[in-house]
């Protein structure tokens, strides 16, 4: 009874299989296949199925800078000197803080060796060293030219047959994820043929479900997903995959100050600490210098292989002038980066130093809230003191916080004038233009004469 049972059985599976084959069976093993229903080993199905289940290394790159293997939890890394254990994505963050700590430092990841580390194809390697874990990584290819298919997943577990035509033997397995379809794929012989047991799922980047009843569909619908989504496969681990749209939003929101600015290789911040960059709805690009003075320019964003490219012209100033490609945004900041890694620049978000219109209410108001400097005219009289501009009054302010002199001021209009500044600061009584105002910075002109006033509340 059980052998007969088995038989049966044996039987249903054969006939199940042979539909899905079309199989005729013959002394002299010929095989007709249902090229819709089956393929073989060495078909583009398998190859697309090959590359759809490879693993994507990307999610770590801010420890190892490779998207095609990643690091098993838990390791250990030193950052800037502070020593790490990571056990999950989430520790990613605290490794994140440390280099937004350290601007003008290397940003480095050390690994307490040896370590694990997970290749596309699902296997484990041991790495003992940082050289076996450079050659590891040389051998990477990046910025999306790798053969892995992100933007469309097998939705798991499914079944599949096989029938090996040498050998005459029909088998069905079940494969519940990435690492066993590549297991399976790996085993294939060039004899063997393999159909699925349709309907398969799909599921797309953006969560659409795609259901597919034949190879035909199979293969179109992953052909048709290569290269449409971000797969994020560089060492830009916080550019948070920003839009277009979203980027320009932010950028004309808000003014934006230079935290950090490199060219050449050479540190340009001193030169450009105190510039301010507004980007307009229309393409239109101000900087303003550390003397109030607008220098016209344009900009423009771009996606280039899914990295977002920002391109800036000015007339004059023309060390802004290249491709930026952002490598980093969060709420504060944004960095770029050129091409060739040589040139960078942060912008820190300054809003308060929006323009504003200049009403005689608005000045009176800003000018007595808390202290204010003179951030151009070095090396003059009026280096390294501060200005209490309260109740109408002018006490000027040494470093050692001792007042050196006092005065008065009034306002009519847009026009203020200082009044009783004594000894070597009584060549800036009289009236002074305010031509440009923020609740943190204001410029004054009186004939060549610019004086640039910018607040400071610590």
């Amino acid at each position: 009874m059980k052998s007969f049972l088995q038989y049966v059985a044996y039987t249903i599976l054969v006939v199940m299989v042979l539909t899905v084959f079309s199989c005729q069976i013959d002394d002299g093993a010929e095989v007709e296949v249902n090229n819709q229903r089956t393929f073989t080993a060495v078909s583009s199905t398998a190859d697309l199925l090959w590359r759809i289940s490879l693993r994507d290394g990307s999610h770590d790159n801010i420890v190892d800078k490779s998207s095609c293997f990643d690091v098993n939890f838990p390791y250990v890394v030193l950052v800037h000197g502070m020593q790490i254990t990571v056990n999950s994505g989430q520790d990613f963050m605290q490794i994140e803080r440390l280099f937004d700590a350290n601007e003008d430092d290397d940003d480095t990841v050390q690994f307490v060796f040896p370590i694990t580390v997970t290749t596309a194809n699902h296997s484990e390697i041991v790495v003992n060293n940082q050289n076996e874990l450079t050659a590891l990584t040389a051998k990477c290819v990046e910025d999306g030219n790798d053969e892995d298919i992100e933007c469309i997943d097998i939705d798991y577990p499914l079944t599949l047959y096989t029938y090996n035509a040498k050998q005459e033997v029909i088998s069905t397995v079940k494969v519940d994820d990435d690492a066993d379809m590549q297991l399976f794929l790996a085993g294939l012989g060039e004899s063997d043929f393999i159909g699925f047991e349709f309907p398969v799922t799909l599921k797309k980047h953006d969560g659409a479900a795609v259901i597919v009843n034949s190879n035909g569909e199979l293969t179109t619908a992953i052909e048709n997903s290569v290269g449409v989504c971000n797969e994020d496969d560089n060492a830009n681990y916080n550019d948070d995959d920003f839009t277009e749209e979203r980027l320009t939003s932010v950028l004309i929101g808000c003014p934006w100050a230079i935290q950090e600015f490199k060219k050449n290789n050479e540190n340009g911040t001193p030169q450009y600490l105190e510039y301010l960059l507004t980007f307009g709805g229309d393409g239109s690009a101000v900087a303003s210098d550390e003397e109030g003075n607008l220098l016209a320019g344009e900009w423009s964003l771009t996606v280039v292989d899914y990295q977002l490219k920002l391109r800036l012209a000015f007339e004059t100033e023309t060390d802004f002038n290249a491709e930026w490609f952002v490598y980093e945004i969060d709420e504060e900041r944004i960095k770029f980066h050129t091409a060739d890694d040589v040139d960078k620049i942060i912008f820190k978000k300054a809003c308060d130093e929006k323009l504003q219109v200049c009403s005689e209410a608005f000045i009176k108001e800003q000018l007595q809230t808390c202290l204010w400097v003179v951030s151009n005219n070095a090396n003059t009289v009026l280096s390294n003191l501060k200005f209490d501009f309260s109740d109408m009054r002018i006490r000027v302010i040494a470093t050692n916080n001792v007042v050196i002199d006092h005065g008065f001021w009034t306002i009519s209009g847009t026009t203020i004038v200082f009044n009783n500044l004594s000894n070597d600061l009584s060549i800036y009584n009289g009236e002074w233009e305010v031509v440009a105002c923020s609740t943190v910075r204001f410029k004054l002109k009186r004939g060549e004469e610019q004086i640039i006033l910018k607040k400071d509340c610590e």
